[in-house]
């Protein structure tokens, strides 16, 4: 008679490349944001690819330790069947949502940070952003203008038909950046009186102390290089604001109360004054992660989501109808020697839904984790829990996935009946 083993329990070290992923994120977010795209590329590549990897040699790992805890905590005999059983086997067990490891990883951190954004645009930015319409210059950096299109400042006539405009609030003027010092802000960026920008809030305020403030100039968020929103306190451009004036236009912003009779005089001073350049845009607009495109990122992620634990879960089922059959006469046995047939669907929900459960917990804690610790280093946007649409997406995922692994359950009935324990 052959015996089975157990196969060895997965070591600790396969949560190493996990730890080093988080580990690589955090110092990141602790040295602050690199300063090129070079840096931004090297954390997303070296951090993620390490999370990734990591979730998937873990996956095992934290099977087992579930699976420990079940047994030692176990207080009926399905809960200590159930744990036994996976103790077992955890690659096995692990193997049959290893895709869902990836899947709800990248779903938790998209998610994660597109929250974040729509937060700090609807409660920062937006509100300001509604009324603020922003002429940009040329391109994202005034280095690729072609020098017929440079705007060397703007004149005197066009700022004072913009501030005897109905409805103007603020007007700020902000320049490029000295040539050569591009690199000092981290790309494209320029350069704004604070007494400016302090009437014109949906594009940030200055720091304290400052007269001229380094802005992160929002056209640059097409680029990932930074947000803005009401509540970003540039720091200091340690330039006089005499000095700044001098230097060529980067965009024009006008702050107006947000009616319709404003922002289209507004908009026709601005193109009749500047008719090369582009129209002048809303400020929300030219953010990257407008209402739309927020929605529907998010749309397509729930599906993700819920498309991931219920293929996940149709491998576990296709899984649990394999070893009912393989273990149909050990299940007879336990018939006839007087469990229940609801003790024995104890154990086989167990069985599957402890590594399911587990690591769509492990994979989406580790996802909000990594979006919190990029948004932090690389975009300066304070992380937000997702809101009840995602849990409920979540929820929603797993009760169906739960129901696939139920709908199992007739095959039990069938194939652990007396007869199976026969001798042959």
């Amino acid at each position: 008679m052959n015996r089975r083993a157990s196969s060895r329990p997965p070591r600790i070290v396969r949560i190493i490349p996990l730890l080093a992923g988080i580990a690589v994120l955090s110092y990141f977010d602790a040295a602050g944001k690199p300063g090129s795209n070079g840096g931004q590329l090297l954390e997303l590549l070296v951090g993620f690819v390490l999370l990734v990897v990591g979730l998937v040699l873990a996956g095992p790992w934290f099977t087992t330790a579930g699976s420990r805890l079940m047994v030692k905590r176990a207080s009926r005999p399905a809960s200590l069947i159930a744990g036994r059983r996976l103790l077992d086997n955890p690659k096995a067990a692990f193997r049959f949502i290893s895709g869902l490891v990836i899947a709800l990883f990248v779903a938790s951190a998209l998610i994660g940070a597109l929250s974040s954004i729509a937060f700090v645009n609807s409660s920062g930015g937006g509100s300001a952003g509604k009324g603020t319409l922003a002429e940009p210059f040329c391109s994202f950096s005034m280095s690729n203008c072609p020098a017929a299109a440079q705007v060397p400042s703007v004149p005197g006539p066009v700022l004072a038909e913009l501030h005897a405009t109905p409805g103007v609030s603020g007007l700020a003027v902000v320049h490029q950046v000295p040539p050569g010092q591009e690199a000092n802000w981290g790309g494209p960026a320029g350069v704004v009186a604070c007494g400016q920008l302090a009437k014109t809030p949906a594009i940030g305020k200055c720091a304290p102390g400052a007269t001229v403030a380094s802005i992160g100039y929002f056209l640059s968020n097409l680029l990932g290089h930074n947000s803005h929103a009401s509540s970003t306190a540039w720091p200091s451009a340690h330039l006089s604001v005499a000095n700044a004036a001098r230097l060529p236009v980067d965009a024009v912003v006008v702050a107006t109360d947000g009616s319709s009779r404003s922002l289209e005089r507004v908009r026709t001073t601005l193109e009749r004054a500047f008719p090369f350049q582009g129209a002048p845009l809303g400020v929300e607009s030219l953010d990257p992660s407008n209402a739309r495109l927020l929605t529907m990122i998010q749309d397509m992620t729930d599906a993700i989501i819920v498309a991931s634990l219920i293929i996940a879960a149709c491998s576990l089922a296709v899984n649990i109808a394999a070893g009912l059959g393989e273990r149909k006469r050990p299940f007879s046995l336990l018939r006839l020697t007087g469990v229940s047939l609801g003790v024995l669907r104890r154990v086989v929900a167990l069985e599957s839904a402890m590594p399911l459960l587990l690591v769509a917990a492990v994979s989406i804690v580790v996802g909000l984790v990594a979006a919190a610790l990029y948004l932090n280093s690389q975009v300066g946007i304070a992380f937000r829990i997702p809101g009840i649409a995602y849990w409920a997406t979540v929820i929603g995922g797993l009760a169906a996935s739960l129901a696939i692994i139920a709908s199992t359950f007739p095959l039990l009935n069938r194939m652990t009946g007396p007869e199976v324990a026969r001798n042959e």
